[in-house]
């Protein structure tokens, strides 16, 4: 072989080496850009889902909250029921002292 043929071989196969180099390089960096745009695609979804996530535990407590404030509202209303009908049953007893101890202070006037 002339040592023109094996100068155009070494440059043919410098030049394949370095288009296969570029072909490697957009390879790479276009797996990388895939790469990203899934990890993105991965990242949105899961902030949808915990948001999702937290309306859910916000909703549930709220309802929890509300229902829970309804039982002490109700127990509260039927304290003060029982106070009020108590309440009232001492009326006639303090108007029975009164009227009696004003009688008394009349008999001894």
């Amino acid at each position: 072989m002339e040592k023109s043929e094996i100068l155009r071989k070494i440059k043919e196969t410098e030049t394949k080496i370095e288009y296969e180099l570029k072909s490697a390089e957009e390879e790479r960096k276009r797996r990388i850009t895939t790469a990203k745009e899934k990890a993105r695609e991965i990242l949105a979804k899961a902030e949808e889902e915990a948001r999702k996530l937290k309306n859910n535990i916000l909703e549930k407590a709220k309802s929890d909250i509300n229902e829970e404030s309804k039982k002490l509202k109700e127990q509260k209303m039927k304290e003060l029921e029982k106070l009020i009908a108590k309440a009232r049953g001492k009326i006639d007893e303090a108007v029975d002292y009164l009227y009696n101890t004003f009688l008394e202070e009349v008999k001894h006037a």
